[in-house]
């Protein structure tokens, strides 16, 4: 499989910028039109500082709702200047770090075309005017100097993650809800700024490396995300679940088979976005007509109120890991669950 830039990262380390890619060359990189680009690497992270300069850890409220930094960081810089060179490409390899922000990210002026997601290439290349980014997804979009040279933002947009609600459904929490994840303005991630001309200008091949589709599944699991009071991991506090219980690591939750294939429907009841990820086992995002999306991916967004299936071949390891929220906050309020996959 051919993998783009990866990042694994857990809450203390991600909160404090202790998160870093791996490349993982491929068949995608052999790409002359790829190869030539000019590669920058966006590693995304926020940060909340005191006035001494220290992380600031959040409260029981901002846990629930999933952390959002005061500062953003792009590979431990604010607003970095990337140059691009007229009629040139840059392939720009984008890994989402935060803790819980989603970055709704656009180019002025400029489309992306996105080439890879998470766990390796796209047959083809995705034109698209903005870019969702979840926590733990990795994306590798090409961007071409087609304007006239002068400098772009690349900005984040406003998201709503959606609105905090009880025990898995839609009610607010009395005195405690509220919509999360909406900032009011763009923020500006980097700036690109023309400087050269690329001779000659080149388009982007039509087709990049073939995805093939996930065999038939053997068997088929739900997995329903909520909410929980009273017991879990806050020692008597609130806390989220998937199926009603929340993480233990000395349960397994989940049991499989070597050399299986199977389909997981992520059930989202509440008034929050999750992003959901399953450990080492890269997945094909069932589509509404029952078609598997050609892209490998290994967090995919449950949004509020909604429900993804996901189809899976435990092909390569065996023993136990996880699955859990990408908002690594719920992850480490209980949103986690133990699986095995047996010879």
């Amino acid at each position: 499989m051919d993998a783009p830039t990866h990042a694994r990262l857990g809450r203390s380390s991600g909160l404090r910028g202790l998160a870093a890619p791996v490349m993982v060359r491929g068949d995608l990189d052999a790409i002359p039109e790829i190869q030539a680009a000019k590669e920058v690497v966006l590693v995304l992270q926020d940060v909340t500082l005191s006035a001494n300069g220290q992380p600031v850890e959040p409260n029981l409220m901002q846990q629930m709702a999933g952390r959002e930094g005061a500062l953003i960081g792009a590979s431990g810089s604010a607003n970095p200047t990337i140059s691009i060179q007229k009629d040139g490409w840059v392939r720009l390899r984008l890994v989402n770090a935060s803790c819980s922000r989603f970055y709704r990210l656009q180019l002025e002026e400029h489309d992306l075309y996105q080439i890879s997601s998470d766990g390796g290439s796209l047959p083809a290349p995705i034109e698209l005017s903005e870019l969702l980014l979840v926590p733990g997804q990795r994306v590798d979009v090409m961007i071409q100097g087609s304007r006239p040279p002068e400098s772009y933002r690349l900005v984040n947009l406003p998201y709503s993650r959606g609105a905090m609600g009880m025990g898995g459904g839609m009610g607010m929490m009395g005195g405690m809800g509220g919509v999360i994840g909406s900032n009011s303005a763009p923020s500006t991630i980097a700036t690109f700024v023309y400087a050269g001309q690329a001779n000659p200008a080149v388009p982007l091949p039509p087709k990049l490396v073939p995805v093939q589709p996930l065999p038939l599944p053997s068997q088929t699991r739900s997995f329903v995300l909520g909410q929980s009071m009273g017991s879990g991991m806050m020692g008597g506090g609130m806390s989220f679940a998937i199926n009603g219980r929340t993480f233990d690591p000395g349960r397994i939750d989940t049991q499989v088979r070597l050399g299986d294939a199977e389909e997981w429907e992520f059930i989202n009841p509440m008034g929050m976005d999750h992003p959901m990820h399953i450990h080492t086992n890269p997945f094909q995002v069932v589509q509404s007509d029952g078609s598997l999306e050609a892209a490998w991916r290994d967090v995919v967004l449950v949004p509020g109120g909604g429900r993804v299936r996901v189809r899976t071949a435990f092909q390569d390891f065996t023993g136990k890991l996880v699955y859990h929220c990408h908002i690594l906050d719920h992850e480490d309020l209980g949103m986690m669950g133990v699986l095995a996959i047996g010879a």
